[in-house]
């Protein structure tokens, strides 16, 4: 049997990296995105350094063009594709009032409209395959409305109820569709939120720590292999409790 693929957006940091280097370990040839080139490359040569086959493959999810180029790059140099897991994503904090539209619009485009893009131009591959797994990131936003701002919890919301409609339409062409719920999981780009509030989050979170990125891999791992054969439409939550 050939080897396994996944492609992973925002791949370069935080969870996407993770989940990036959890699939390599596991065996998989893996698909390095995200916007920034020179940062692909250099996580694409690193898990080539341990072995992996990895390749770089930058752009824009937002981008209906960029993605469509991301999955037939995919599929002109491995022939498949096995795992797609929805990374990418930004933190730009605000109230409400805070608010306008480009703020807005940029929050939805690069978590929900870009986690649907990822989905449309991966889906129609994994369905001539006959089979597949897609893993979406969510947030614990999506459930309490956080305290990030509204923009953050609706593109969140939006790919929790995204998530769910698409794998009952993909369930029976054997694609399995489901999201992991992070909270207060300490990367790059939460870090400096967490840190201000360090002591509300231990009271906030019943484990009395953050979370690691490593943690939320080990969850679409799992999802994404064969041991997750009959989960479907599932929303996992990696919360410490929250």
């Amino acid at each position: 049997m050939s080897r396994r693929v996944a492609l992973v957006t925002g791949a370069t940091r935080g969870i996407g990296l993770a989940v990036a280097r959890r699939f390599a370990g596991d065996g998989y040839a893996v698909g390095i995105n995200a916007r920034d080139q020179e940062a692909c490359a250099g996580v694409a040569r690193a898990l080539a350094g341990s072995g992996a086959d990895a390749a770089a493959l930058p752009g824009d999810v937002a981008s209906n063009a960029a993605v469509e180029r991301l999955v037939a790059a995919v599929s002109s140099r491995w022939g498949r594709l096995d795992v797609l897991v929805t990374c990418a994503g930004i933190f730009r904090g605000a109230t409400f009032l805070e608010l306008d539209e480009r703020r807005w619009r940029e929050m939805l485009e690069v978590h929900l409209t870009g986690t649907f893009l990822c989905c449309r131009h991966a889906a129609p591959l994994m369905l001539e395959q006959g089979s597949g797994a897609i893993v979406t990131l969510s947030s614990s936003s999506a459930l309490t409305g956080g305290t990030s701002g509204a923009h953050y919890a609706a593109a969140k919301g939006g790919v929790l109820a995204f998530t769910r409609a698409l794998a009952r339409e993909l369930a029976p062409g054997g694609v399995r569709v489901n999201a992991v719920i992070p909270a207060k999981v300490e990367t790059d780009m939460l870090r400096p939120a967490l840190a201000a509030g360090a002591e509300a989050v231990r009271r906030s979170v019943p484990l009395g720590r953050w979370g690691q990125p490593d943690e939320v891999a080990q969850v679409v791992s799992f999802l994404a292999s064969d041991a997750a054969s009959y989960v479907v439409g599932a929303a996992v939550q990696v919360t410490g409790g929250y």
